[in-house]
């Protein structure tokens, strides 16, 4: 774990929320990907991460629109 920095406080991101989205690309298609929502207490602060299963086929599109910016001259 790493040392708290000085002059910094340290919270715990309660609560957190998942759920499971589906992003609809027209060329590389359906990425399922799972949503974590952390919410900083007493502050106007979520953060919202998306990832795909390590080693799934989902995982690869975002690498895939990431190289390409999303167009990969499919027809």
């Amino acid at each position: 774990m790493l040392s708290p920095t000085p002059g910094v406080t340290q919270t715990t991101a309660t609560p957190h929320t998942t759920d499971r989205k589906t992003i609809e690309h027209p060329e590389i298609g359906d990425i399922p990907l799972d949503c974590d929502v952390l919410i900083v207490p007493g502050a106007v602060l979520r953060m919202v991460t998306y990832t795909a299963a390590t080693g799934s086929i989902e995982a690869g599109k975002p690498d895939l629109l990431r190289v390409t910016s999303g167009r990969t001259g499919r027809p």
